[in-house]
């Protein structure tokens, strides 16, 4: 299967997309306000990491990992 348009694609609704996206944004709330700006940046990036690996989307992970991004 190949997404035609990614801006209107979804998942099969197989997991509970709701439950998983509810647990990751609880993590991101908890762990990335520690009033350490650029910490909270490099923990929410190992966060998403984690979930895109979970979901199977280790290509995209893996690309976002492979950047050179500098944050100011």
């Amino acid at each position: 299967m190949k997404p035609e348009n990614l801006d209107e694609w979804t998942l099969p609704p197989s997991v509970d997309l709701a439950l998983v996206d509810s647990a990751f944004a609880a993590r991101m709330k908890d762990e990335c306000s520690t009033g350490d700006i650029e910490g909270n940046g490099c923990r929410a990036d190992e966060i998403l990491d984690e979930l895109l690996r979970k979901l199977g989307m280790t290509a995209t992970a893996d690309a976002y990992k492979a950047l050179y991004v500098w944050r100011a």
